[in-house]
């Protein structure tokens, strides 16, 4: 399963988000969180392209509360929301 949270994935890594953070930046020129937005993102789109599940199912897995976080989180990141995203991309 996928977490929304950079401290998850500093803990599995024995590491600080600090460090993490300086480690993508380092890397890749961008924060942690920018790097875990688009890794969330790009599994959103799949999930909503290839899949039928809906968009709280789809919430579930990517480690949201509820699904208008999700929907919220996603507008504010690609400008639409994923439903519109789904119907947009057949």
């Amino acid at each position: 399963m996928v977490k929304n949270s950079v401290q998850f994935y500093a803990g599995q890594l024995n590491t600080t988000p600090q460090n993490l953070n300086a480690a993508c930046r380092k890397a890749v020129d961008q924060a942690s969180a920018e790097v875990l937005a688009e890794f969330i993102t790009s599994e959103a789109k799949r999930l909503l392209l290839y899949t039928n599940n809906t968009v709280s199912q789809i919430a579930g897995t990517l480690d949201f509360i509820d699904a208008s976080h999700f929907i919220k989180y996603f507008k504010r990141i690609t400008g639409q929301t994923p439903q519109s995203f789904r119907l947009a991309s057949q």
